[in-house]
């Protein structure tokens, strides 16, 4: 097969293989700009790894994890509007995050409207689960952050946060009851095991990057109503492009050092003057011909290593989260307890019937072997731990019965962001031509956050709007 410069109607013709977050950016960002676009996505939805089903007919939705967005993700925000989609999030209008420490105490951490880095200090003055000398060492290590130059926070890619933290003066309880906090829900590792430098560039582009960079938002729908069926919708309805469900890419036709196309695992080829892969980095040499499946820059990524999340979600009989003062709203982070957030589900889906009874508890980077969740009795146990830790920051569900419950186990949610991982990360333009990479994790900056998969699809189309061809073809119809 020789290159092919443009379909039928003069449109330059892209493939992008995998449809979540990072394969439906690509598409959009190149449908809009005036490419031919088809999307190859092997299971019968889109998404990726952010999906929902109900637990039953006219049910709750259950999404395989509590997803959040914060202020400063701005890409995502960008494409749920692009898709139709901005009145599905909201974000608060300050930040505003409950902790629980089991003692029957509600600290908060709120912004006030003033400059960054005054907007937290008084809420972290006033943060009673450390002491004031842990508050101040907080303050300072924010001050140090605030000031370090992006160069200098990539440098820091082969120590572990930790490190950091316990060098520029934090103690063991402040690294566990505020730091570990924010990099667990962040980059699905603990301190003690997570890249310092991209830890940094966390802290760095939210808590400290301004007074609104943090207002934390939330999906009002089922994910997969929010990303499949408002994406699908939209990409559906665009002229030229085609979406292909259910179907599963084998490989990559590539000539010599250019990308021609895709096959399909029912033998059809589909020519392309670019192919976007978004795959997940272990399945991206697999996607290649040899001897291009052996070259470091496609085989480096499967060693990135992946680390899981857990979603424990759980149905009471009555309200068990308290109204007033001493309630949460919406969500909570849980100090010194197996979970590490719980999430209002009722509230946050605006079902008043289940405002306060229908739960979803994280677990990020689980390690515990109850937390494993396989089989009827690891899913049991996973429940129980639950329950229990529940039971001691929300005094109510011990006079509640609990209706039902789904454990959720997303084994590879995320790349394994440990020190190193940046060597290991890929920008999205590739040795063959034609050929774009998207993921979150490529070469973004960001953690593996639906933000960073959002980017690195826009960054692909950029990518591809660039190549010598597809520019070509742009220029001609111009």
């Amino acid at each position: 097969m020789g290159p092919v410069v443009a379909g039928g109607d003069g449109r330059p013709r892209v493939v992008v293989v995998g449809g979540g977050l990072a394969g439906i950016s690509a598409a959009v960002h190149l449908a809009e700009g005036g490419a031919a676009v088809t999307l190859c996505e092997r299971r019968p939805f889109l998404g990726g790894r952010t999906w929902s089903v109900p637990l039953r007919p006219g049910g709750p939705e259950v999404d395989n994890g509590q997803h959040v967005i914060l202020r400063c993700c701005t890409a995502f925000l960008d494409l749920v509007r692009r898709i139709g989609a901005e009145r599905d999030v909201t974000v608060q209008d300050r930040l505003d995050i409950p902790f629980l420490d089991g003692r029957g105490g509600v600290a908060r951490l709120r912004a006030l409207p003033l400059p960054s880095p005054l907007h937290l200090l008084p809420s972290l003055l006033r943060f009673h689960p450390l002491s004031i000398g842990e508050r101040l060492g907080v303050l300072r290590a924010g001050a140090r952050i605030r000031a370090m130059a992006p160069a200098e926070r990539d440098r820091l890619d082969d120590r572990t946060f930790e490190d950091w933290l316990r060098q520029n003066g934090q103690s063991p309880r402040a690294i566990r009851r505020f730091w570990d906090v924010f990099i667990l829900a962040a980059v699905n590792l603990p301190s003690r095991e997570a890249s310092a430098g991209l830890c940094l560039t966390v802290f760095a582009e939210s808590l400290l990057a301004g007074p609104r960079a943090a207002d934390v938002g939330l999906p009002r729908v089922g994910l997969s109503r929010l990303v499949h069926d408002r994406s699908a919708a939209w990409l559906a309805a665009r002229p030229g492009t085609e979406l292909r469900l259910d179907r599963r890419v084998d490989g990559v036709l590539v000539e010599g050092d250019r990308a021609l196309g895709v096959r399909l695992g029912s033998g059809e080829t589909l020519p392309a003057d670019a192919v976007v892969l978004a795959v997940p980095a272990e399945d991206l040499a697999d996607l290649l011909p040899a001897p291009w499946r052996e070259d470091p820059f496609f085989a480096g990524p499967a060693t990135l290593g992946t680390s899981p999340i857990l979603g424990v979600h759980l149905g009471y009989d009555r309200p068990v989260i308290p109204e007033g003062p001493r309630g949460i709203g919406e969500f909570a982070a849980v100090l010194d307890s197996p979970i590490q957030w719980v999430f209002d589900r009722g509230r946050v889906l605006g079902r008043p019937a289940e405002a306060g009874r229908s739960l979803s508890c994280v677990v990020s980077a689980p390690r515990a072997p109850w937390l494993s969740g396989k089989g009827p009795a690891g899913k049991e146990a996973t429940v129980r731990v639950a329950t229990e830790a529940l039971a001691r920051i929300l005094p109510l569900t011990r006079g509640a019965r609990l209706l039902w419950s789904r454990v959720v186990l997303e084994k590879r949610a995320t790349f394994s962001a440990r020190p190193g991982t940046a060597a290991a990360r890929r920008p999205a333009e590739t040795p063959i031509a034609g050929l774009v990479l998207a993921g979150a994790w490529t070469r973004t900056g960001w953690p593996a956050t639906m933000e960073g998969a959002v980017r690195s699809g826009a960054e692909a189309a950029r990518r591809v709007a660039a190549v010598a061809a597809f520019r070509a073809v742009v220029e001609t119809r111009a």
